[in-house]
C-alpha cells in the first residue's frame, strides 16, 4: 500500500536486452499479467524449469527458431511431464560455512528425472527437485508455488530488482529468487532439500556497495534494491544483479566452490562465442575442404579436412557433482563402444590423471568429428563449431591468434602456452556444466 512508483530511466526501457523484461521491473507498478506471460514463455522451451533456465542464455531460450516442446494434435504447446534437472545438488548445498558438503542425493525419481510443475496462478514452471517439492501432488494442474499458496501476489525478490520467476521465502520475512540465492555465495538454503527458507543474513557489506552495470540508473532513485555479484573470470570487476545479467546475456554455468554458479560477463568474448556457437550458420564439410583450426601450439592455421566420422561419447554424472559429455566409452572400466552400460548404472571411469572416479551412466552423445591435417603434417580432430571455413567471418579470439604457416611450431615463444594447454588435460578439474552446451 505504501508503494510509490519510481521513474524508470529511459535506457533500461529501450535497450535491446531489456525487451523481454520491461514489464518486470520492481520500480514499476505491479503487473501480474507481465509476470505470467514471462513465466509462460520460459516454460515453453527447454529446459522448461525457470530455475534451470538460468543456465541457458535468455536470447537463445526466447529465440523463435529454438526447438519447441511437444505439441498436441491441435497445436497446443505442452510441457513434458518429467525432464532431467541441469543443476547438480552440490550447487544448492555448498555455502561459505559448508564449501565441501558431504555427498548429497538429489530428490529425483527412480529414472533420474524430476517432475515439472506449473503454478496454477503465476504460471512459473519448475522441476520439483529444483524448487524443493518433496511430494508430487496427485493433480499437478492445481499445484501452486509457495508464494501463491501464501497469496503473496506482490512478493518480489529482495536480492535483485526484477519480478517473475521462482520465489522462496527468506528467514527474515522477505522473498528471493532461487536463482539469485544459488548465485550469491553468502546466501544459503537452510533446508537444502526444500530450498527454503533462504538465509540472507551473511551478505557482506562490500557486496551491498556493488552497483549493477545494467540497471545502475535505478540506483539514483530512493528505491535501491538487491545485491550484485561479480564476474567470475580472473580479476574482472564487472558486477550485476543475477536477473539483470541473465536478461543481458551474461553466461551462467554450474561449477564448484567458491563459484557454485560461474558467471562470465560480456567482456569475455571467447566464452560468449562458445555459448552462442549454435547461432553460427555452419555448413557441412567434406574431405578436402580447407579450414582454420587450432594447432597444438595454440595458434590458428589453415588445415585440410582429411577424415570425417561419427564418434560416440558418454554422458556421465560423477559422484562429486561434476559432469562430462565427451568421455570415450573405453574410459569406462569394463565397457567399450560395442558394450555400453545401462542408463542409470553406476560405473567407474579412468580419468586422464590415472585415477578412478565413480559416476552414473546417463547415455550417449554422438558427435561428428572432423580430422584435419596442418601444413606441417600434424593431425588433430575437432567438433564442427571448433573450426571455421575460409570464407566465414572469424571471431575475435581466432583472428588474434591467426598465423600464415606452421613452421614455428617448435618455437620457444610458444613453449609456455603449449605446456599450459597440455597441462589442462592432465588434471581433473571439475568441469563447469553449461546448459547451453547440453542443448547445443
Amino acid at each position: 500500500d505504501n508503494f510509490e512508483i519510481t521513474a524508470v530511466p529511459e535506457r533500461i526501457m529501450t535497450d535491446d536486452w531489456t525487451e523481454p523484461v520491461r514489464g518486470l521491473w520492481q520500480h514499476l507498478l505491479l503487473d501480474f499479467s507481465a509476470e505470467q506471460d514471462f513465466n509462460v514463455k520460459i516454460s515453453q522451451k527447454l529446459p522448461h524449469c525457470s530455475i534451470c533456465a538460468l543456465f541457458k542464455p535468455l536470447q537463445i531460450l526466447l529465440d523463435k527458431h529454438e526447438d519447441s516442446p511437444t505439441r498436441h494434435k491441435k497445436g497446443k504447446k505442452s510441457t513434458p511431464e518429467k525432464t532431467l534437472p541441469m543443476i547438480p545438488e552440490v550447487c544448492f548445498a555448498c555455502s561459505e560455512d559448508n564449501p565441501n558438503p558431504a555427498r548429497l542425493q538429489a530428490h529425483l525419481d527412480e529414472d533420474g528425472l524430476s517432475h515439472l510443475l506449473v503454478c496454477e496462478d503465476c504460471k512459473v514452471c519448475v522441476h520439483a527437485s529444483c524448487y524443493g517439492v518433496l511430494e508430487i501432488p496427485q493433480n499437478k494442474k492445481t499445484w501452486r508455488c509457495t508464494r501463491c499458496v501464501r497469496q503473496q501476489i506482490a512478493a518480489e525478490c529482495c536480492l535483485c530488482c526484477m519480478r517473475g520467476g521462482a520465489l522462496k521465502p527468506t528467514s527474515n520475512g522477505k522473498w528471493a529468487h532461487v536463482v539469485c540465492a544459488l548465485t550469491i555465495t553468502e546466501v544459503k538454503f537452510e533446508n537444502i532439500l526444500k530450498r527454503e527458507p533462504i538465509n540472507i543474513d551473511e551478505i557482506i557489506s562490500n557486496r551491498v556497495k556493488l552497483k549493477c552495470y545494467y540497471c545502475n540508473p535505478l540506483h539514483n532513485s530512493d528505491k535501491t534494491t538487491g545485491v550484485s555479484v561479480l564476474c567470475s573470470v580472473g580479476k574482472c570487476t564487472s558486477s550485476f544483479h543475477v536477473t539483470c545479467a541473465y536478461a543481458a546475456g551474461v553466461l551462467f554455468e554450474t561449477s564448484d566452490w567458491p563459484f557454485p554458479v560461474y558467471t562470465t560477463c560480456n567482456k569475455h568474448g571467447a566464452h560468449r562465442e562458445k555459448a552462442f556457437a549454435k547461432e553460427r550458420e555452419m555448413s557441412n564439410l567434406k574431405v578436402g575442404d580447407k579450414v582454420y583450426a587450432k594447432h597444438k601450439n595454440t595458434r590458428y592455421y589453415k588445415a585440410t579436412v582429411v577424415k570425417i566420422e561419427r564418434q560416440i561419447f558418454c554422458l556421465l554424472d560423477f559422484d562429486d557433482g561434476s559432469f562430462s559429455d565427451d568421455t570415450f566409452p573405453e574410459d569406462i572400466v569394463g565397457y567399450s563402444s560395442s558394450t555400453l552400460p545401462l542408463v542409470g548404472a553406476p560405473v567407474e571411469v579412468k580419468w586422464t590423471d590415472g585415477e578412478l572416479y565413480g559416476a552414473k551412466f546417463k547415455g550417449t552423445n554422438i558427435v561428428v568429428m572432423h580430422f584435419v591435417q596442418f601444413e606441417d603434417g600434424v593431425e588433430r580432430d575437432f567438433k564442427r563449431h571448433e573450426i571455421w571455413t575460409l570464407d566465414e567471418e572469424l571471431p575475435k579470439h581466432v583472428r588474434s591468434r591467426l598465423s600464415v604457416a606452421t613452421e614455428r611450431k617448435y618455437s620457444l615463444l610458444y613453449d609456455e602456452e603449449i605446456k599450459a594447454e597440455v597441462g589442462d588435460h592432465h588434471t581433473r578439474n571439475k568441469p563447469k556444466v553449461s546448459y547451453s552446451k547440453l542443448n547445443g
